[in-house]
């Protein structure tokens, strides 16, 4: 859809209304070439109006105006997790600190934190009260956690 709509924008044909997209490359490519209009004048609803029902009180944008590309996530996080059902029992890891047991240590894969729109996952962890910062300083440093971006490897390594 993003050569397409450049395209026409580029014509002076302006036949799309909204674009709902990662707020990573392709947004980036319409905010630089100046296709966005701001959009809170697409707010309707008094509660999305409503900065302080918001998290941190405020609005989050993925542009440097902070007025085009609006960053909303509806969910804690949309990825998977699995495990290996021949060195894990269903109900064996209770919190996330159980992962911290020295008997998953070189045993749990995951997607780089370096991976783009990976940093929000890791976000959830930093601002929980149960967990934060001392959590993840001992996750990475003590589990010989393995990363990757390729999720077909991660499988694989799970496997």
């Amino acid at each position: 859809m993003g050569p397409r709509i450049m395209a026409e924008q580029r014509a002076n044909k302006h036949l799309v209304d909204i674009a709902i997209a990662g707020s990573g490359t392709q947004m980036q490519e319409y905010y630089r070439a100046g296709h966005l209009e701001p959009i809170s004048s697409a707010f309707i609803l008094a509660e999305v109006k409503d900065v302080s029902l918001w998290w941190q009180k405020r609005h989050h944008y993925a542009d440097p105006e902070k007025r085009y590309v609006f960053a909303m996530l509806g969910d804690v996080s949309v990825l998977m997790g699995a495990y290996n059902t021949h060195l894990l029992r269903p109900g064996e890891v209770r919190s996330w600190w159980d992962l911290l047991d020295p008997k998953w240590k070189g045993k749990i894969v995951m997607t780089d934190p370096k991976a783009r729109g990976n940093v929000g996952n890791w976000r959830i962890l930093y601002y929980s009260s149960d967990l934060g910062p001392r959590f993840i300083k001992r996750f990475i440093e003590e589990m010989d956690v393995r990363f990757s971006v390729d999720e077909r490897q991660r499988m694989d390594w799970l496997g």
